[in-house]
């Protein structure tokens, strides 16, 4: 396999390089941090009922700027879908000829790398999309409880949605909103509950081959898995994760899950077979996985190895200062002062105002090599 890391200059020259195919970066309002994915989050949703595409080029540079995030593409899938209110009502109608759009298709690979990264991300910027369509909202619970989370008003939802699953238990799309509410309010045992009676319905339909329910299985327990690593319940995560597996494992992000459930328990070297299957799943330019498959091997002390999955990080995601930081302590560790001197600078470069004490401890750690240097 080709030696990726060529030194930090030729790292630094291809970082540089892939920037210079990019759109100019968008204007902020005066005062907003220019390296906060999240300033350019708000700026896009608050341009979301101006200008869906403005608003679709501020949650692209969100996304570049930390590729781990997953609301400046959920925010990307709402914006599409706001640039054409009759598309849209098809394609909520499931027209086959809508669904193979090209640009549909696009969407709906934001939306499913926006859930991958976070199955519980909150999902309520899509009702300015549905507000759109003509007609009236509904006077049900369920619609009543869905406009409370979009507003952000978590704990009334939930309260409504209890409410209705009790009066509705078989609505499995409502236990579903149910648990994502939950979980914005970290009530992680009560929203596990309600995944865990949508994972039943789903396993009951492939007994019965009858009801119709919200989400696939493999991705259930996925999510069941992440709500254990919340919690600090490895063994239970790994088991989830585990099925998840056996459920399909084609799916990358399930190796992901029994890689990061390895890792949490403080085996990082049992986790890279998980991670290199992912990737091989995905493809070599993930970024996610670029980032804790780097962060594993480092972990696991095989610095090199390490140095040189990050250093094509940098080059899929040369705007992430994350992504630098870390490179920067694999060469360290490394003792590849020159190296780690120009990938902390790299990251001081890019590093947001909230990594203010980071940044503080990086500029003492620069400071250092170079003294070690001298």
């Amino acid at each position: 396999m080709r030696n990726l890391f060529t030194g930090a200059l030729a790292v630094l020259l291809a970082a540089s390089a892939a920037s210079a195919q990019i759109p100019t970066r968008p204007a902020l309002k005066a005062g907003a941090d220019p390296n906060d994915w999240n300033a350019y989050f708000d700026r896009g949703v608050e341009l979301l009922k101006e200008d869906a595409r403005d608003a679709d080029e501020m949650f692209a540079w969100a996304a570049r700027l930390d590729p781990s995030r997953a609301e400046p593409l959920y925010g990307r899938y709402v914006a599409f879908h706001m640039r054409d209110v009759r598309r849209f009502e098809e394609y909520l109608n499931d027209n086959q000829r809508v669904l193979r759009e090209p640009g549909v298709m696009r969407a709906d690979s934001l939306y499913f790398e926006s859930v991958v990264r976070n199955p519980f991300v909150h999902r309520g910027l899509i009702a300015l999309a549905y507000d759109q369509l003509p007609g009236e909202w509904g006077n049900d619970s369920f619609t009543r409880a869905f406009l409370e989370y979009a507003r952000g008003e978590i704990d009334a939802a939930a309260r409504d949605l209890s409410a209705h699953v009790r009066r509705s238990p078989g609505d499995f799309r409502a236990r579903h909103a149910l648990a994502m509410s939950l979980t914005h309010l970290r009530r992680y045992d009560e929203a596990r509950v309600e995944l865990d009676s949508v994972l039943a319905a789903l396993r009951r339909r492939d007994e019965r081959r009858v009801a119709r329910v919200y989400e696939s299985k493999e991705m259930l327990l996925y999510s069941l898995g992440l709500l254990h690593l919340v919690q600090n319940r490895q063994d239970q995560a790994r088991e989830a994760f585990a099925q998840a597996v056996v459920e399909d494992a084609s799916q990358w992000y399930a190796h992901r899950g029994l890689a990061l459930a390895l890792v949490s328990a403080g085996h990082p070297a049992d986790a890279l077979p998980e991670y290199r299957t992912a990737i091989e799943l995905a493809g070599p330019d993930n970024p996610i996985l670029l980032s804790e498959y780097g962060k594993a091997l480092y972990s696991a002390r095989q610095y090199d190895a390490a140095i040189e999955q990050l250093s094509h990080l940098v080059r899929v995601a040369p705007d992430w200062a994350d992504a630098w930081l870390a490179l920067g302590n694999a060469n360290a560790r490394a003792n590849r002062k020159d190296a780690a001197i120009e990938a902390f600078n790299a990251y001081l470069a890019r590093a947001p105002r909230s990594d203010a004490d980071m940044a503080g401890r990086v500029r003492a750690q620069v400071e250092q090599l170079r003294a070690a240097g001298s």
